[in-house]
């Protein structure tokens, strides 16, 4: 995404096949402060490398810029659908928070359907928040995120996965940082593969884990 851009009413394939090992693929990246500045709205977004059975780290949003952290958010998504088909080892992320951006979503779907070969040892997200500065953050609001957990599989799953910060720093309204779910929002399996997490209600504001 370049900066003051509108992306709206498309679908997106990105489709990779093929015996290559540690493939990454991004369906969008917003770089800079495009996070605060553009926006995708009404966009079908479909990352699909369900044929590679090696190593691959497949994104379908990956926010990497730096933004202004204060004020409010405007949404970055609105309206829209990702969804992620991978098998093998590595990330599975539906979106991903890499970069000291302030992003907030709305009205979407994201769904990482699970791995069909028994020899995927991957890891498979929804939304995960893993900004090495621990500022990185993602306010969710009238949106599904989901995922299959696995039952006799050797893959990690969850729908959430808050891995930075590792602990709630500021527990205020609208200020602390990793992932803030707010009203509407649904989580289908429930999970947050045992990281803490905000729930955003004013009044009352729940710290769960």
């Amino acid at each position: 995404m370049g900066e003051d851009c509108l992306l709206e009413g498309l679908t997106l394939h990105l489709n990779c096949s093929g015996n290559n090992d540690n493939v990454v693929l991004r369906g969008i990246v917003f770089d800079g402060t495009s996070s605060q500045t553009s926006k995708i709205r009404t966009t079908y977004i479909y990352v699909n490398n369900k044929t590679m059975t090696l190593s691959s780290n497949v994104f379908g949003i990956e926010f990497l810029g730096i933004t202004d952290l204060n004020g409010f958010s405007r949404n970055s998504v609105k309206n829209s659908m990702i969804h992620i088909y991978s098998n093998g080892n590595g990330l599975k992320r539906g979106i991903l928070i890499s970069g000291t951006n302030r992003v907030s979503i709305r009205d979407s779907n994201i769904y990482v359907y699970e791995p069909t070969s028994n020899d995927s040892h991957g890891s498979y997200v929804g939304v995960e928040t893993d900004d090495s500065s621990n500022i990185g953050t993602i306010e969710i609001r009238n949106s599904t995120i989901g995922v299959v957990l696995p039952i006799d599989a050797s893959y990690n799953a969850s729908d959430i996965l808050q891995t930075k910060p590792e602990n709630i720093l500021d527990p205020t309204y609208l200020i602390n940082s990793g992932i803030q779910i707010g009203p509407g929002t649904d989580l289908l399996s429930k999970s947050a593969g045992g990281k803490d997490f905000l729930l955003m209600f004013t009044p009352p504001l729940f710290i769960m884990d």
